[in-house]
């Protein structure tokens, strides 16, 4: 299953210029200047391709400055926050992440994205930070003359910084908090990023603590195989790929459940079985999604950066 990007902004310029900036931003990117003021703009094939690789990440020296903002992004946060805050742990930890990614790219045989409409991405989640190619279709606005993306294509991984997994004990001496309360999160499902090593548990360095909220923070997971033995009564679970819990808002004691079949274009495919079940049945559920090696969680948090202007 293809990974989603729609979230991740890449964009070099600002998305509300005036004339004068934009005839600027043509004049860089190499487009003849209209002589009369125009309010949207029409580009030829070749015109809209210029637009697409001035403004996505295309070669190893774009991709090191990018990691250097990042980097100085991460440490101005840090200085802003006192030792041991929450936020301070998070932004130092993305910042030395940041150092490492661009150690390795620097030592690395990075070569041009290949023609046509692949680019590279930088993505930083709670899994740590990689560097990937990614090609993506999309089209120009005539008014903005931005390239905005419409459709991920095909995608490689090429450089990932993992980020240090914590055990129990660690991640609640970080955030001040005894080691059952770490453990109640995870079996509640207010940790979801969590991961089994063996019989343990282990927490990557950037999972943010739970913060101090009524209800049920809704849950998407995802999954191409799950081969570990499914819990009772949801064996009808390999039919599926994707599930989305959702508190009732009438009954807080009940959960809905939307198993889905997404296909390789990310739409569903087939019909959509929905499931009601107790809060117990739902964490014995949950608890099994994330201690699954085959399964991603949707929606951890992710931090993205815009560039700067050529």
């Amino acid at each position: 299953m293809k990974r989603k990007f729609d979230e991740v902004i890449r964009f070099k310029f600002n998305r509300n210029m005036n004339i004068a900036e934009l005839h600027e931003k043509m004049r860089k990117i190499g487009l003849s200047v209209p002589a009369e003021d125009v309010e949207e703009y029409e580009l030829t094939e070749e015109e809209q391709y210029m637009v697409y690789r001035y403004q996505y990440l295309t070669n190893k020296k774009e991709v090191l400055r990018c990691i250097v903002n990042a980097s100085r992004k991460w440490q101005d946060a840090t200085a802003l926050h006192k030792v041991n805050s929450k936020d301070y742990n998070l932004y130092d930890a993305l910042r030395r992440l940041c150092d490492k990614l661009y150690i390795e790219v620097v030592d690395s045989n990075l070569f041009d994205a290949p023609q046509g409409y692949w680019h590279y991405v930088i993505v930083e989640n709670v899994r740590g930070i990689s560097l990937m190619l990614v090609e993506e279709w999309g089209h120009v606005d005539g008014k903005s003359l931005e390239y905005r993306i419409d459709k991920n294509n095909d995608e490689y991984t090429l450089i990932h910084i993992p980020a240090k997994l914590l055990t129990i004990e660690e991640y609640a001496e970080l955030y001040e908090v005894q080691a059952v309360t770490v453990r109640q999160w995870i079996r509640r499902g207010k940790i979801r990023t969590a991961v089994k090593a063996g019989s343990e548990w282990r927490i990557p360095e950037l999972t943010e603590p739970p913060v101090k909220e009524r209800g049920y923070r809704p849950a998407c997971y995802t999954w191409n195989e799950i081969y570990e033995k499914v819990p009772e009564g949801f064996e009808y679970i390999h039919q599926y790929n994707q599930v989305d819990i959702w508190q009732d808002q009438m009954d807080k004691s009940k959960y809905n459940l939307w198993f889905k079949r997404l296909g390789i274009s990310g739409r569903p495919e087939g019909d959509t079985k929905k499931v009601v079940c107790t809060v117990a049945e739902k964490e014995k559920l949950e608890l099994f999604l994330i201690a699954c090696s085959g399964v991603d969680y949707e929606g951890g948090m992710t931090y993205f950066f815009e560039l700067d202007e050529h």
